[in-house]
């Protein structure tokens, strides 16, 4: 009988690698066409979301406290949108 050899997943790898908010930010331009935010903003707290899962950090932080970050609207982080912006179907961010 012929036997199909099932793909075998590694469990438990960890994942530890740190990421600049810059390079999330530029990430989120590049995948802001396949997002469901309405927002770079969105997009940006969706890679953060991702970080999470995986397991890296963003500035030597803790992905969860980076997403409280961009929805605390005290905490400037528009210098970081701003120069990033990008138009999306013709409509500004």
């Amino acid at each position: 009988m012929l036997s199909v050899a099932r793909h075998t997943q590694e469990k438990n790898v960890l994942h530890n690698g740190n990421l600049a908010l810059d390079d999330v930010i530029e990430i989120a331009r590049i995948m802001r066409d396949r997002s469901c935010a309405r927002e770079l903003k969105g997009t940006v707290k969706e890679i953060l979301g991702t970080c999470l899962s995986v397991g890296c950090t963003i500035d030597h932080q803790e992905p969860r406290d980076m997403q409280t970050a961009v929805r605390n609207p005290d905490v400037s982080l528009s210098v970081h949108f701003a120069s990033h912006a990008t138009p999306r179907m013709g409509i500004a961010d």
